[in-house]
């Protein structure tokens, strides 16, 4: 076994061994808010004028679907514990540049009725004060500063609710209450079998083009003859940046992909901030309305078809059958403001 490989499976195991502590009562006192560019929904605020309060904090950004599934938890828990001593803090820190965009975060947080308080934490210095590496990831902090529960990811809802009624009734509070339960955002992640995919260059293992790709040359890529699972192919005059991929000129053009999973989304927008249009198939035949997803509409032909203008999430399948295989196909088709089909930029995709 080689000396890397060695270094490397002793890395994972101290960090599991390490995220099984935190999560059984290992206690470290919560660094302080630091560089955040904005607060949304409130003044600007500290962790030490918190103190006494039971603080959750949330890293999150817009376009994680991710973070968006555990949103309605999170709005539930700010309903229901707000008045008992609870204040959750959406740290947000980007992924993408575009997420940078103040505005952008301002309507996201507009569309999904967040009402608690959120640090725009641009500059990753709270994210690095937290020693943090994931979105989203989730600290409670109880009445003394100390960091007294994590939890990584989706998930952990029942446990997370419990501990923090645990810490309000350390303070004092009467915190009974029955457990959220939130059923759309139940997924099940063992019958995921597609990871998610980046189109970036930076990240862009699972691209199946056989031509080479060079960072922001316009490439005239083939269809392929052959679709292998969990890749995505793209079709047509394409240029790759480090972190997406943006489709060129007028000609017809697309992306394949093959995957495993119920459902499935990109997250997108238009380069020049005009519509853009596609249209979705699935299996070589146009989508139907069981597996359209929520940002899909149809035309007058039946075709579906989904606009892209603002950069956020959109959502392409959300499958009534179930989890399954199957081949998806994004057309690119003209504006419906002109005849040019470029502009759209592509950045990732991501299942449920």
């Amino acid at each position: 076994m080689k000396l890397g490989i060695k270094i490397g499976i002793l890395l994972l195991s101290l960090l599991i061994i390490s995220a099984f502590f935190l999560h059984r009562g290992e206690k470290r006192t919560a660094p302080e808010f630091q560089g955040i560019e904005a607060w949304l929904n409130t003044s600007p605020l500290t962790l030490e004028s918190l103190r006494g309060k039971v603080v959750l904090v949330d890293f999150w950004t817009y376009s994680c679907i991710n973070c968006l599934r555990t949103l309605p938890y999170l709005k539930s828990w700010d309903e229901k514990y707000r008045d008992k001593g609870l204040v959750i803090i959406g740290v947000h820190t980007p992924e993408f540049q575009f997420e940078h965009d103040q505005s952008n975060v301002r309507r996201a947080v507009s569309k999904y009725g967040l009402k608690y308080p959120i640090a725009l934490d641009n500059g990753y210095q709270t994210w690095v004060a937290f020693q943090n590496h994931f979105w989203p990831h989730k600290y409670l902090i109880d009445q003394d500063g100390v960091i007294r529960y994590e939890q990584i990811g989706e998930g952990g809802y029942q446990e997370t609710e419990a501990m923090i009624q645990r810490l309000l009734i350390e303070r004092g509070e009467k915190a009974e209450e029955k457990a959220t339960t939130i059923q759309e955002s139940e997924i099940e992640p063992r019958r995921i079998g597609t990871t998610e995919i980046y189109f970036g260059l930076e990240k862009s293992e699972y691209q199946g083009n056989e031509e080479r790709t060079v960072l922001d040359r316009v490439v005239q890529y083939k269809a392929p003859t052959v679709v292998k699972e969990n890749h995505y192919y793209l079709i047509g005059p394409w240029a790759v940046g480090q972190e997406s991929a943006r489709f060129i000129g007028t000609a017809e053009g697309g992306v394949l992909l093959r995957y495993t999973a119920r459902d499935v989304n990109i997250v997108a927008g238009s380069i020049e901030g005009r519509p853009v249009l596609v249209e979705i198939e699935l299996d070589g035949r146009p989508l139907n309305s069981q597996a359209a997803g929520k940002d899909v509409t149809f035309n007058s032909l039946g075709h579906a078809t989904v606009q892209i203008q603002e950069h956020r999430l959109y959502n392409l399948i959300r499958s009534q059958s179930g989890y399954g295989t199957h081949t998806l196909s994004i057309k690119i088709q003209p504006s419906p403001l002109s005849k040019e089909t470029g502009g759209l930029e592509v950045f990732t995709f991501t299942f449920g």
